[in-house]
């Protein structure tokens, strides 16, 4: 190499050092006027700004008690909300560009009251104060090695590219995705990083990333204590690819709680609805409406004697897994383990809270998304009767589940299905004839040519294991859509 050649080091740091320039220029850049709020902001995910503003309790501000607010916020008193900022003294802020929330909590702080949300469009920050006024984390080159940046937005572009980062394990900030090992790349690097398993909690170590494009689908999941949100289309991803922390410990693989069919021998005694209930490993608890009163009870199955219904709130339950404060009986419904008037004992397991929760459409049942919320449950479901396909005749035909997630572990085994053929649902692969197994049974059956659409007929689908990759197909007036690697998969026989 010439004496006037780059090498390839000293260039990666020329590009880091200009990335983080346009970070630091947020600081020492003229200040931009306040604009009232960030609406107009609202497309720059992860940028952040410098704003002279002016403290004050005029208008409205929205969240706030975890220094998350609504873009249209009122962003001179918001910063009187965070403490910037005394009502009339004026001052420069910086704040940073998020994405939107499914909700936001108000609260009262430094005299400003602010209000509970919903789900909004979009949201930001303020970055805390230093003894050199308001600065925002940022990438610093050190070596081959550049400190957490907090995410990795500003590296969006360099695709294909790895990086050492010094980070530090949390479990403060948001994540999404993770399940597959690709995150969004406005994702906390600490907190991405013990979920991957790479660093615990106040850990310090350097981990590898890889800059991706972005995903049409991120899915979330709950690994070494770190829950991670779903997430739909994004422009930037990112994956670790190993750690160099101390131990050098891998991906640690979750290990999911393991329930018995019932609860502990000798049986339990709970206050529910204001009634105290004994129950024993063979009996079942009357319904308590909800489950709210038996959160703490993580890893416990109870059972319970309820009536289907179509009343009372329910959240969640794409994946199976419901707030517990939503209705039972109506829940039950929603995963088709009664119809509505149907009484029955169904079993329950308590699970920890989630960051979000997604809803579906089920069985007449509508459920809606949620955010973060305390404590979780699902039904533990019986294993179903298998059906070789040497013994097809006479034997029983279970109802239309909706998809076959909850057959997954019963890989190899047989199943036939009363299905009617439909166009609506999401179906992944089914060009070589396997299918994700989250997939809408009936539409794939459309799709393979078994059943027309409102045409009636049994199935008979073979559970497989998870696959790399899926490819979709336009079949039978049916389009179905490619994906990456996912956990569960089926196919017709």
């Amino acid at each position: 190499m010439s004496r006037n050649q780059l090498s390839p080091t000293t260039i990666g740091k020329v590009i880091l050092l200009l990335l983080c320039f346009n970070v630091f220029f947020a600081q020492g850049q003229t200040a931009l006027t306040d604009p009232g709020n960030l609406t107009s902001f609202r497309s720059n995910i992860g940028m952040s700004y410098s704003f002279s503003v002016t403290g004050t309790d005029q208008g409205s501000v929205w969240g706030g008690a975890d220094g998350i607010y609504t873009d249209d916020s009122r962003l001179g008193k918001a910063a009187v909300h965070a403490g910037l900022l005394k009502v009339g003294e004026q001052g420069v802020v910086v704040v940073t560009i998020l994405r939107g929330a499914p909700r936001y909590f108000g609260s009262l702080k430094n005299g400003i009251s602010s209000l509970d949300y919903g789900s909004f469009s979009g949201s930001f920050k303020f970055e805390p104060r230093t003894p050199a006024g308001v600065k925002r984390a940022e990438p610093i080159v050190t070596g081959d090695v550049i400190t957490d940046p907090g995410n990795m937005v500003k590296l969006r572009n360099n695709n294909g590219t790895t990086y050492s980062v010094f980070v530090t394990g949390s479990d403060q900030g948001s994540v999404w995705g993770g399940a597959d090992g690709i995150y969004t790349d406005d994702s906390a690097i600490g907190k991405a990083a013990v979920h991957a398993g790479l660093l615990r909690v106040g850990e310090q170590g350097v981990v590898k990333i890889t800059i991706l494009p972005g995903a049409q689908r991120y899915l979330g999941s709950t690994r070494n204590g770190i829950t991670t949100n779903h997430y739909g289309s994004f422009s930037g991803s990112f994956r670790f690819e190993s750690a160099a922390a101390s131990g050098s410990r891998g991906i640690v693989s979750h290990n999911p709680v393991v329930v018995g069919n019932n609860r502990p021998a000798g049986g339990t005694t709970q206050t529910v609805g204001g009634t105290t209930q004994t129950a024993t490993g063979s009996d079942y608890l009357s319904d308590p409406g909800n489950l709210i009163k038996l959160r703490k009870n993580t890893g416990v199955t109870y059972s319970f004697l309820i009536t289907g219904t179509t009343q009372g709130g329910v959240w969640g339950g794409e994946d199976g897994v419901y707030t517990d404060d939503s209705a039972i009986a109506k829940a039950a419904v929603h995963a088709g383990l009664v119809v509505v008037g149907e009484q029955k004992v169904v079993r329950v397991t308590i699970l920890p809270g989630r960051q979000w929760y997604n809803g579906c459409s089920r069985n007449g049942i509508t459920t809606p998304n949620y955010g973060s919320f305390a404590g979780s449950y699902r039904f533990e479901i019986d294993t179903p009767q298998i059906i070789s396909p040497q013994e097809d005749s006479g034997r029983e035909v279970l109802s239309d589940p909706g998809n076959l997630t909850k057959f997954r572990s019963s890989i190899g085994e047989t199943y036939k299905f009363l299905v009617t053929g439909t166009n609506q649902g999401g179906v992944w692969g089914g060009a070589d004839g396997i299918y994700t197994d989250d997939s809408a049974l009936a539409k794939a059956a459309v799709h393979a040519g078994l059943v027309k659409l409102g045409e009636q007929a049994v199935v008979r689908v073979k559970i497989l294991p998870g696959m790399q990759r899926y490819t979709g197909s336009p079949a039978n007036g049916i389009t179905t859509t490619n994906y990456g690697n996912f956990a569960g998969s089926f196919e017709f026989l």
